[in-house]
């Protein structure tokens, strides 16, 4: 806001006048927001009004505070000379004070040379100091290495001396290292390698001790701890594995070992007993007697790997399976060993974590390995899934037995992926999957089967139809019931896996499972199916002999029905002779689902034959019934109707309730209700009701 009012226009102007005395005021922006508001003239015109407006309100302010205006510029007046008159002293001031600040910065820089040069020459004096006591330490050092040929006894003590001062020759030349000439650089050098040779040395020679009281190795190893050479003790040890390993691990020694590959781990196993016990003892475990060495890894698996991989390259051949395998396990029992020795968690996982077990685990070639044994079981499988009729059974004592040869072999070839000489942990997965592509192959065999079966000729097959479906249905029922069995053996084999890499859930294994199971209880279905069919074709033959009742009973004086036709017990022949052959073989639930599905489709069929002979005869004795009134018309007489006892077409309709109620009381008598069976209910009702009526007109 402003601190001047500035009064209002009496005129209203197209423009904000508060707009001026916004602090981020634009010309542009002010033209730009109002330029809809009135024309360039009006604007024009405003904007002129405002300017007289601004002027008239100045003038003003000026006529009111007109005095304090003239005594402002009076006040100027000498001002200049006031200025001037305290500008001298002040300059004056700021020189002496420049001058005072240079001379004090030249006494600062005088007296840090100074300090500089003292410490110089302090730290000269120390070096020069530490020389001295470098060259003693440095004499101290050849008298005791020059002593230690000489001394026999106390040669570990010497070390120990020896040692401490080649450390304190090491602290020392840090601070006069550019004091020391060439000469000395180099004996320094020599002694430092003269001492770590005698050092290695008494430890290769302190492991031949045999005595476990004696503590020359473990002090040697605190040599070791204390140079920092820990490394250099591992390395050493690891070229004196390698020279006793030079013979145990070898071609030669493999193949004359009588106990083969076991032979030569057990050989490198004594040499973890003989030779490194004492080492371990002293650098392993929870009493860690010295720190800072781990020779199983470092020395001994370094070396051992390295040999097996140069001198025992035929073992890792994965050519013949079978020896292979037996290699492949006895490696594995091998690691297994060297894990108990090791005896620690996290020391075992850092043992997996090596790259030289890593890289050995890789030299086994398992994927070459896998595919000849998928290779040699599939091919093996495959050779019995030849469709063949005449040999696709095999006969068995056994009520439980299967007798399909493919699912036999099926069985046989699953079982073969998981048992001992052919399983491996490593490839629970390839296993795994190639299990249920047996499975799958399988299932695919019994589909193509029994798609030839719908369409193929079977009379001069000596096998016959039926009891070809029997077996079948009974052998996937089989199959069905191994399928939990083969999960149980999936889980067991997981569980006792510990060598598998990526993570399986045994829920989705359970899975898996749910895929072979549907399709297996799917080709049941078809093959129950199949028996309704061929056993519909061989009932329907019989099913049109409906259609001869009335020939049977019209003019031919037959007496008064009693028994069903010989075509009832023609049609139920077929479910008779399979319910008593082939039932037993089935369970309950199943033959009950067989007989309600042929029993709804053959008598949907003969109502419908039933239906069109009673329509029938019903037309024929319409047709006689109008034709006998006409003749009466014609006569023009009453003839006495004569009453019979019972027509042709009673006797037809009798015969049919006879025949129906048989067939009723044969579904009935394999425990089939009438509402379970699709349109029997119907064509009982329909025959009787059609014969009550006749009899209450008659």
């Amino acid at each position: 806001m402003s601190l001047i009012n500035i009064p209002s226009s009496s005129s209203e102007l197209c423009f904000d006048q508060n707009e001026f005395f916004k602090t981020n005021f634009s010309v542009d922006d002010f033209l730009h927001n109002y330029r809809y508001s009135a024309t360039l003239e009006t604007f024009r015109d405003d904007l002129g009004v405002y300017l007289k407006i601004l002027r008239s309100s100045m003038i003003e302010l000026i006529n009111q505070d007109y005095a304090d205006f003239v005594n402002l510029s009076a006040n100027f007046i000498n001002l200049d000379k006031s200025i001037n008159q305290i500008k001298n002293p002040l300059v004056h001031l700021r020189e002496e004070i420049m001058s005072t600040k240079m001379s004090l910065q030249d006494c600062k820089n005088d007296i840090n040379e100074c300090l500089n040069e003292k410490r110089r020459f302090r730290q000269i004096r120390k070096s020069l100091e530490t020389l001295e006591v470098t060259r003693k330490s440095l004499e101290k050092l050849t008298r005791l290495l020059d002593s230690f040929e000489e001394e026999e006894k106390d040669r570990i003590f010497l070390l120990e001396r020896s040692a401490m001062e080649l450390i304190q020759l090491q602290f020392n030349i840090k601070y006069c290292s550019h004091f020391l000439t060439p000469s000395e650089k180099q004996q320094i050098d020599e002694k430092e390698q003269k001492l770590l040779k005698i050092l290695n040395d008494f430890f290769l020679s302190s492991l031949e001790i045999n005595d476990m009281t004696s503590d020359k190795l473990e002090r040697c190893l605190r040599v070791y701890y204390i140079l920092d050479q820990c490394a250099l003790a591992e390395d050493v040890f690891r070229k004196e594995t390698l020279n006793c390993m030079q013979n145990i691990i070898s071609e030669h020694n493999l193949s004359n070992n009588p106990n083969s590959l076991v032979g030569v781990y057990n050989q490198i196993l004594d040499f973890v007993s003989q030779k490194m016990q004492r080492l371990l003892n002293l650098t392993r475990g929870k009493a860690v007697k010295v720190e800072g060495f781990n020779f199983l890894f470092n020395s001994f698996w370094s070396a051992i790997e390295m040999k097996l991989e140069t001198n025992l390259t035929s073992i890792f051949a994965p050519g013949i399976p079978d020896e292979f395998f037996n290699r492949f396990k006895c490696t594995m029992e091998f690691l297994s060993r060297i894990e108990e020795i090791i005896d620690d968690p996290e020391l075992i996982e850092k043992f997996h974590q090596n790259d030289q077990y890593k890289k050995f685990q890789k030299r086994w070639n398992l994927p070459v390995y896998f595919q000849l044994r998928s290779q040699e079981i599939s091919t093996n499988f495959e050779k019995h899934c030849e469709i063949n009729f005449e040999t696709i059974f095999i006969q068995s004592s056994e009520s439980n037995a299967i007798q399909t040869k493919v699912f036999l072999e099926l069985i046989t070839s699953i079982g073969r992926c998981w048992i001992d000489g052919i399983f491996i942990d490593q490839l629970y997965a390839n296993f795994l999957k190639l299990t249920f592509q047996l499975l799958a192959r399988g299932i695919r065999w019994t589909k193509d089967v029994l798609q030839l079966t719908s369409v193929e000729n079977f009379e001069n097959s000596k096998i016959e139809l039926q009891s070809f479906y029997t077996i079948l249905h009974h052998d996937i029922g089989i199959l069905l019931l191994k399928l939990p069995q083969i999960e149980v053996l999936l889980a067991q084999k997981l569980k006792e896996n510990s060598m598998l890499k990526t993570k399986i859930e045994m829920k989705s294994i359970k899975k898996c499972f749910d895929a072979p199971q549907t399709s297996l209880e799917e080709c049941q279905r078809i093959i129950e199916s199949q028996i309704v069919q061929k056993l519909m074709i061989m009932c329907l033959k019989s099913i049109k002999n409906v259609q001869d009742i009335p020939r049977l009973f019209r003019k031919t004086n037959r007496e008064i029905p009693c028994k069903h036709l010989p075509y009832v017990d023609q049609i139920l022949q077929p479910i008779d002779e399979f319910t008593q052959k082939h039932s037993k073989n089935y369970q309950n639930d199943v033959i009950r689902r067989i007989l309600k599905e042929l029993f709804s489709k053959l008598t949907i069929q003969y109502y419908q034959s039933v239906n069109e002979v009673l329509i029938s005869v019903q037309r024929t004795e319409e047709s006689l019934r109008r034709l006998k009134n006409v003749k009466r018309s014609q006569s023009g007489a009453n003839i006495a109707e004569e009453k019979q006892s019972m027509t042709d077409d009673d006797k037809i309709r009798l015969q049919l309730q006879i025949d129906v109620m048989q067939y009723a009381k044969f579904v009935e008598s394999h425990e089939l209700k009438r509402e379970e069976i699709d349109s029997l209910l119907a064509i009982v009702n329909l025959i009787g009701d059609i014969t009550k009526m006749k009899l209450s007109v008659n």
